[in-house]
């Protein structure tokens, strides 16, 4: 078993970065008990590092390797009619009025181009553009077959998670899902039971509900879904039979998207710790969904709507410690500044709304501002490729109930983690952000400069694509 494994490209990751020994830290109330996906960060008047100076992240050298495979999977992507996909997604409007734009799925899902800074290119990318977004990278990547018959697996460009968000067709998805079934069922592949994948959309709660019961379809089971949050209590999922649905937990599209034009390295470009003036940055409404929520929101004293680094300091000597960005869903006040203030923080606040994760998480991954999550005992949370990736070494996770019961500051908690110990993590995050987002296709070599692959999110999928259908 192991032997095949080595034979395969992407094992390579998984060796890169689970061999690095993990940094905790202890309660003394706390149990011994470690989360084997996030560890937790548990905090006590003394705080005791272990190998603070490992180098986790192996870096480029096993990571390049996939570059350079023999044998990669093939994928088939399946021609539906414009009624499964594009017409959907004509079917929303992608803006509101001159300051609201929600549905911009321009550029092949990445929406409007804003501005490109080094490797990095931000786009107006709809947190809920999976669907768009997959189907295109699938489509040029180098996985690609156009031949069937030597293809190891298939996709299904559905959007039918998209179609939430059309008034005019969403009434319609169960019809539309049977339809679908249907006409896979027209091809010899999905009969035969070969291996089939699709996106998901929206989360998978909302995707199985009594007014979009989507995957309540009992055909989906024989697909595998990339679904952007998996429902984290277990108890849920097998109530509505969802128990065996196949999900792998991919990252939400972000605002940023890299190229490979302007870097040699699968390391991302992003500003040292010493260029970040703001210790602790939330970009989020105002809205209080939860009590939790509402406690942190309450923790900013400085908060600020549609104002970037450079108009801030008009009015201020120094950027300030705390800093909450107001961010309105589907405003465009904050698309331009929102990754620039991100560039410019140490640790990036990721609270839970309407379910536990968010875009806003990759986005701080991205701009190498250190994402900071809360666990919470009645919960399951997956994260992506969470197999291969060991996130206590590049992110920070907090028990809820130092915040919600005991009602701590979570400036002051993160301020007892030692200068070496952040140093350590944002280190590690700028080596691992590449593979938690899609990158740019179809870039246009420089001149005479080889266009170079590096691993990516789409890279990331299929390696375990590859693993859950044993692929060879």
């Amino acid at each position: 078993m192991l032997r095949r494994l080595w034979r395969r490209p992407l094992f390579l990751v998984t060796i890169a970065f689970i061999s690095g020994i993990s940094t905790l830290f202890w309660l003394k109330d706390e149990s011994t008990h470690q989360d084997k996906r996030i560890h937790q960060l548990k905090i006590q008047e003394s705080v005791i590092l272990s190998n603070p100076n490992t180098d986790v992240l192996k870096g480029d050298n096993s990571i390049h390797t996939i570059t350079h495979m023999k044998k990669i999977p093939k994928v088939y992507i399946y021609d539906l009619p414009p009624k499964f996909n594009m017409d959907i997604k004509n079917c929303i409007s992608p803006r509101i009025s001159d300051h609201i734009s929600c549905f911009n799925f321009s550029n092949n899902g990445f929406g409007d181009f804003l501005y490109e800074k080094g490797d990095m290119r931000v786009h107006n990318t709809n947190q809920f553009s999976l669907e768009v977004v997959m189907h295109h990278q699938l489509a040029n990547s180098r996985y690609r077959t156009y031949d069937p018959k030597e293809a190891d697996v298939f996709y299904i460009p559905s959007y039918i998670g998209v179609m939430f968000f059309c008034k005019r067709l969403s009434a319609n998805v169960s019809s539309l899902t049977t339809e679908l079934f249907e006409m896979l069922d027209t091809w010899p592949y999905f009969k035969q039971g070969k291996p089939h994948f699709a996106a998901l959309a929206k989360i998978e709660r909302e995707q199985s509900s009594t007014r979009y019961p989507y995957l309540k379809n009992p055909h989906c089971q024989n697909v595998t879904f990339l679904a952007i949050e998996k429902e984290a209590m277990i108890s849920w999922r097998s109530q509505i039979g969802l128990q065996k649905q196949r999900i792998i937990v991919v990252p939400y599209p972000s605002y940023v998207h890299r190229n490979t034009l302007y870097t040699s390295s699968q390391a991302i470009n992003s500003p040292g710790l010493d260029e970040r003036k703001v210790f602790l940055f939330l970009a989020s409404s105002t809205r209080r969904s939860n009590f939790f929520r509402a406690i942190l929101i309450d923790q900013f004293q400085t908060k600020i709507t549609g104002t970037s680094k450079a108009k801030y300091l008009e009015n201020a000597t120094t950027l300030p410690e705390q800093l909450m960005l107001v961010t309105t869903e589907c405003s465009i006040t904050h698309l331009n500044i929102t990754v620039e203030w991100m560039e410019n923080s140490v640790f990036c606040l990721q609270p839970q709304g309407d379910s536990p994760t968010r875009k806003s998480f990759y986005d701080s991954i991205q701009s190498g501002c250190i994402p900071v999550i809360f666990k919470f005992s009645h919960q399951d949370v997956v994260y992506p490729f969470q197999s291969v990736l060991n996130y206590t070494d590049f992110a920070v996770s907090v028990e809820s109930h130092h915040i919600q019961n005991k009602r701590e500051n979570i400036l002051d908690i993160l301020k007892k983690i030692p200068k070496s110990e952040i140093r350590r993590l944002q280190k590690n995050l700028v080596l691992v952000a590449r593979q938690l987002q899609y990158s740019v296709p179809d870039m246009v070599p420089i001149a005479n400069k080889k266009k170079q692959h590096f691993v990516d999110a789409v890279d990331m999928i299929m390696y375990e694509i590859s693993k859950i259908y044993n692929l060879k």
